[in-house]
């Protein structure tokens, strides 16, 4: 499965389309939901996906059109800030830690297969995400889980004049280390912490307002 994601993210480089696609600021909500169980299922994963437990989001970002070398084609990407909820984890029968943690995420090479349509966009592109996942108030769990993983990401959006409905569902590869580390200001000594993957699914909600509206533009692009 591995395999077949990284040859999609190595192959979606599709033919750039013309300048119709609306920019939209939008607010999320979600969830990540890992592809294995993680601290004895503690975690959300594939199996259970339990909406509203660890791991959840909320955030900012665009997504729209990005310009090629100047030219009047785009593609579609996106550009995320998501921060991690506060939430009690139970890392083992007798111990509870608090997890947060940030995700960057950001995609380029996309296109939108209803290029046309005035109030529905579908939007598949590739990129990554990156941050990490924290643990934090037990001192001798204050430890980071650092992380890189490239992305395919499908974005369904609804639009009534400029107002947006969305979702972002994305499937991760996390090529990175899987241990835990201890913070910059931990002093303590470390528990070992079994090896954490950020693979897997991550799906989003998000509301926002268009910001550049494309598709109403009549604009002739030679290609």
């Amino acid at each position: 499965m591995k395999n077949i994601i990284l040859f999609l993210l190595l192959t979606l480089n599709v033919k750039a389309q013309k300048d119709s696609t609306r920019t939209v600021l939008s607010i999320f909500y979600g969830q990540k939901y890992l592809s294995h169980k993680t601290f004895e299922g503690k975690l959300n994963d594939v199996y259970k996906m339990k909406f509203g437990a660890p791991i959840s989001y909320i955030g900012i970002g665009e997504s729209g059109s990005i310009p090629i070398n100047r030219s009047k084609l785009k593609r579609f990407g996106h550009i995320m800030y998501t921060q991690i909820i506060p939430q009690d984890v139970k890392v083992s029968d007798t111990i509870t830690v608090k997890i947060s943690g940030f995700n960057f995420a950001l995609t380029y090479f996309g296109f939108d297969v209803f290029p046309n349509n005035k109030h529905v966009d579908f939007f598949i592109s590739s990129g990554f995400n990156t941050g990490r996942l924290r643990f934090f108030g037990n001192s001798f769990l204050n430890q980071k889980n650092p992380y890189f993983s490239p992305k395919i990401s499908i974005t369904p959006r609804i639009l009534f004049g400029d107002f947006c409905f969305q979702m972002n569902i994305d499937y991760e590869v996390d090529v990175s280390k899987k241990n835990w580390r201890r913070t910059n200001f931990s002093n303590s000594d470390k528990i070992n912490l079994p090896q954490t993957s950020n693979t897997g699914l991550n799906v989003l909600f998000g509301i926002g307002i268009v910001i550049k509206d494309g598709k109403n533009k009549k604009e002739t692009v030679e290609e």
